[in-house]
């Protein structure tokens, strides 16, 4: 069995101040609405979590009227012309870059997300390495913890693959050239006060992706009774995912997605999810809930993204999940 290569540091004192000092920070997500071009670190307060009602409310209106939010129907529909990459999912290999990977899925699959929702915005990619290398000091055989990754795309950004390419396996050697087109893709950062279970399928029924780490992890899926490719072996180790912003329910048993970056290793399934991620339930979600923070917070990106001039344009999925 090939070794799955992992990455995440657990947080220390210093970087607990840190993020602590990073919170105390926080504005309500009205801010950012005000202000589109800053990017703060948005606080999870009643404000935040009434933005997160209304887009549950928003998104089972639409569920039941068979439209589906699933990113990677969605990818299959963007035009070209409103798409800058055909990358949606990143393979970390042998670099322990995972903290950084499932900053970039998230951001990706909110992107595709916002799409689908009619915003005017352009598919973008982002490769990770570059992202790894920066939060390192640059290097990149040596992990770092989610407030790092968190830290780097609010006050750095993220690296296009427009901008660097798509070799996410190979030391950068023109981080400092491309730092600059990072900043184009700086993101608001909601850190999550409140990891259970609960509010992760909250999150996720709201189609709001967010990055975590967590000790264990699952190394397998295989059809469960309802016929969904659900979690299986667990695998100890600190490890970087992303929860993809996809909920649904079967036979009365509620899934969330979970985006992974070691390559095709999970079963598929007719919800046509790629082969490198799987669904939890709420029991297995507890897996996850139980030790991230010891990594730092799990946070919600908000990016900026690329606009386009077709405001007009809107997605119509009718696609079942």
């Amino acid at each position: 069995m090939t070794e799955l290569v992992c990455g995440l540091v657990t947080l220390d004192d210093e970087g607990r101040l840190a993020q602590a000092r990073a919170v105390a920070s926080a504005v309500p997500i009205k801010y950012l609405w005000d202000n589109p071009d800053e990017q703060p670190i948005i606080a999870d307060d009643s404000v935040f979590q009434d933005w997160i009602d209304e887009r549950i409310e928003f998104f089972a209106a639409l569920r039941k009227k068979g439209y589906c939010f699933y990113p990677w129907l969605i990818n299959r529909e963007v035009p070209a012309k409103w798409r800058r990459s055909d990358i949606v999912v990143w393979n970390q290999g042998p670099i322990p870059s995972c903290g950084s990977t499932a900053t970039a899925h998230a951001l990706e699959y909110h992107t595709l997300i916002s799409i689908a929702e009619g915003n005017p915005v352009e598919y973008t990619a982002f490769n990770p390495i570059y992202s790894h290398y920066g939060a390192t000091g640059g290097w990149t055989n040596q992990g770092v913890t989610m407030f790092q990754s968190g830290e780097l795309l609010n006050g750095i950004g993220a690296f296009s693959v427009e901008d660097v390419g798509s070799d996410n396996r190979s030391t950068p050697r023109d981080y400092s050239e491309k730092k600059p087109d990072a900043g184009k893709f700086k993101a608001a950062i909601c850190y999550i006060a409140d990891n259970t279970p609960d509010m992760w399928f909250r999150l996720s029924r709201a189609c709001v992706p967010f990055a975590f780490g967590s000790a264990q992890f699952y190394a397998s899926a295989e059809k469960d009774k309802n016929g969904m490719a659900a979690a299986g072996r667990v695998t100890t180790g600190g490890h970087a995912e992303c929860a993809a912003g996809c909920w649904t329910e079967v036979n009365g048993e509620e899934y969330i997605y979970i985006q992974n970056s070691h390559g095709d290793i999970y079963e598929s399934d007719s919800t046509g999810k790629p082969k490198s991620g799987y669904w939890v339930t709420k029991r297995q979600c507890e897996l996850f809930c139980s030790t991230a923070e010891n990594y730092g917070k799990p946070f919600v990106p908000l990016p900026r993204c690329w606009r386009q001039d077709d405001a007009s344009f809107a997605m119509e999925l009718k696609l079942k999940g």
